[in-house]
């Protein structure tokens, strides 16, 4: 799915289909913000679909642009945006990695059709919510997609008690 395609569905959702409410970089950014808090949320159930494989030299790498958190314990150092391997030689490292920002003319980085759903939905969400006080649902919904989000990954979702 395109960017265009994912900020026509949120239009949809929220009843603006002749963008007259917001911009499309407006949409864009509450699409990002979604995406960032899915990226989270799998990051703190420990989804192995946020764990990415690294290099670590001597010397320093650079830790990947959305870079979280490491996936286990390693001989490591980070200092700043860097990070250097403790032991002799290069260590690949595991660590978690968020999704990043989508650019308005590119291509959504996610590749699972059910988190790009959930993200639209939160998306609309946000936006429906923008100018709302009442926000007495927002827990129901907030279970509600974080289900979603285990659903897509294939994650078993907690049974209602």
């Amino acid at each position: 799915m395109n960017v265009s395609e994912a900020l026509r569905e949120i239009r949809n959702k929220t009843n603006d289909r002749d963008e007259v409410g917001m911009d499309d970089e407006e949409l864009l950014a509450y699409f990002n913000e979604a995406v960032t808090f899915i990226s989270n949320y799998l990051v703190s159930i420990n989804s192995p679909i946020m764990i990415q494989e690294i290099e670590v030299s001597t010397e320093g790498t650079t830790l990947p642009a959305d870079y979280i958190k490491p996936a286990g314990l390693y001989p490591v150092r980070i200092t700043g945006n860097t990070i250097q391997s403790l032991e002799d030689g290069p260590v690949t490292m595991r660590c978690f990695v968020g999704y990043p920002k989508t650019p308005l003319d590119g291509e959504i980085v996610v590749r699972n059709e059910g988190l790009i759903r959930a993200a639209i939905r939160l998306a609309s969400i946000y936006v429906s919510n923008q100018q709302e006080l009442d926000v007495s649902q927002d827990k129901v919904l907030l279970a509600e997609l974080q289900n979603a989000i285990l659903a897509a990954v294939g994650a078993p979702v907690p049974t209602q008690a």
